[in-house]
């Protein structure tokens, strides 16, 4: 288990550290003002993002923005690519997300009641978005 953990800490690093992703500049930019590593700067932002999801104000309205921007971004990159794979990708995850947000709009006193719903919804979202193969590492924990 402290493998896969070690395994999934060193994907998340090489992410952190990849040019090609849009965040990457931020972190570097973090890192050089504070001085502390980009993922622990990323661990921290995390365990803000996820308490403030289970305890914070407008739980709904955060979860709904953080997996609209990313995917956004990423979707009009892969319509921009040649490859048809990531537009297939990007599209079942739109799909997916709509159904979820129809849901909870009909379901919205029902959802009220479980606290932990937005962290449960943004973490398997966001996951998914980024690397949909964490998902299934996470799962085999």
């Amino acid at each position: 288990m402290a493998g896969k953990i070690l395994e999934i800490k060193e994907q998340v690093n090489a992410s952190l550290h990849d040019t090609s992703k849009p965040w990457t500049k931020c972190f570097e930019e973090a890192e050089k003002k504070s001085g502390i590593d980009r993922l622990y700067i990323f661990v921290g932002l995390l365990g803000i993002v996820g308490a403030w999801l289970v305890f914070g104000f407008a739980a709904q309205l955060v979860c709904n923005f953080v997996g609209f921007v990313y995917p956004a971004y990423a979707s009009m990159k892969a319509l921009e690519s040649k490859t048809k794979d990531d537009d297939t990708k990007w599209l079942t995850y739109w799909v997916v997300f709509a159904c979820f947000s129809v849901a909870e709009f009909f379901s919205e006193i029902i959802v009220g009641w479980f606290p932990l719903y937005w962290l449960i919804k943004f973490s398997a979202f966001e996951l998914q978005s980024v690397d949909p193969s964490l998902l299934l590492k996470c799962d085999r924990l």
